[in-house]
């Protein structure tokens, strides 16, 4: 891999300069998608209280959008559209985990980012909701291809794999343009999917879109998030 890093005078017109750029060399595709970028009106901006994980940075996957109108569509939603890229949205969320506290949401699938299944590196595109723990460790709900339903495993990606565990949380084509509720005990996923020491408290919540290697597209929905433990309860979004 090759990285070059270039600072622009305040002077410069960087998208005409990129133009010329790509016009000598058609090799330098890389020019052209920056001045498309740099030409993007409709730029899409995430919930103001939601915001990128530092470690991926800042993309256009996610944006704050008012769904069509369809049974059981909520009146505000994230919308998450990933193409060939990999993009985490956190909000920071303290809830106490007990025996009792759950992770409800409502989310839409309109197209997955994988037809096969997503438990090996190059298979590993996927959308998901997460949470994180104040240990480190984070279980994300997903939407599979064909896995089943409950299944479980910690991520196939070299140095996430002794951080975050998968639990498929739906699977399929057959459901895919519908709003559909979800209602999952954070408490007893995590006890039987990761074990150990139960951590005390939820620290965040995430979406995840993942399409980068297999080098596809997906897209889905997210609502109605809300922590709850039946005594207190947190709408997180």
């Amino acid at each position: 891999m090759s990285v070059a890093i270039i600072r622009w005078a305040a002077s410069v017109n960087v998208a005409e300069q990129l133009q010329r750029v790509a016009k000598q060399d058609a090799r330098a595709t890389w020019a052209d998608a920056e001045v498309a970028r740099l030409q993007q009106t409709d730029v899409r901006k995430p919930p103001a209280d939601w915001y990128y994980l530092w470690e991926l940075g800042p993309s256009q996957v996610y944006a704050e959008v008012t769904p069509q109108a369809a049974p059981d569509a909520p009146k505000r939603a994230i919308d998450l559209h990933t193409r060939n890229d990999v993009a985490i949205l956190q909000k920071d969320t303290s809830f106490e985990l007990t025996p009792n506290t759950k992770l409800l949401w409502k989310w839409k699938a309109d197209k997955l980012p994988a037809k096969v299944a997503e438990n090996s590196l190059p298979t590993h595109d996927y959308m998901s909701i997460a949470v994180e723990f104040d240990n480190g460790r984070d279980i994300t709900f997903f939407w599979s291809a064909n896995l089943p339903v409950g299944m479980s495993f910690h991520c196939p990606l070299p140095g996430w794999d002794h951080r975050e565990t998968h639990i498929v949380a739906r699977s399929g084509t057959a459901d895919l343009g519908k709003w559909l509720n979800e209602d999952m005990n954070v408490f007893e996923h995590y006890r039987k999917a990761v074990g150990g020491e139960m951590p005390k408290r939820i620290t965040r919540v995430w979406l995840i879109a993942v399409s980068l290697f297999q080098k596809t597209e997906g897209m889905s929905q997210f609502s109605d998030i809300v922590l709850s433990d039946g005594a207190a309860e947190a709408r997180v979004y």
